[in-house]
């Protein structure tokens, strides 16, 4: 259920994520690319998480599991290429508000 409820979590801002930042004659390729890989992960990682939650212990697991999230939020935090990105993607699409009221 956790892993199910994390899925949501990511794919929300993943999806918006692509939405703003790629091209949109790019869109549908890359969207359909990032399906394809998401989906093909997902009965992959809970066969890998059942194997180690047999072998090293479901607390373990967990454990490990957050400090990855953890790595990855801490990493996308501080790249500033990403942030810039973002940013940028945000100020593009005020600056296309503007130009529709215009």
């Amino acid at each position: 259920m956790i892993l199910g409820i994390a899925i949501i979590i990511t794919n929300i801002p993943m999806s918006t994520f692509f939405q703003v930042m790629v091209p949109t004659n790019m869109r549908g390729r890359i969207n359909s690319i990032s399906s394809v890989s998401f989906n093909f992960s997902i009965p992959i990682t809970y066969g890998v998480v059942g194997i180690l939650a047999d072998k090293i212990g479901a607390q373990e697991v967990y454990a490990i599991g957050t400090a990855i999230l953890f790595i990855c939020v801490v990493l996308a935090f501080t790249n500033k290429e990403l942030v810039k990105s973002y940013i940028g993607a945000d100020e593009g699409k005020k600056q296309e508000q503007v130009e529709r009221n215009l």
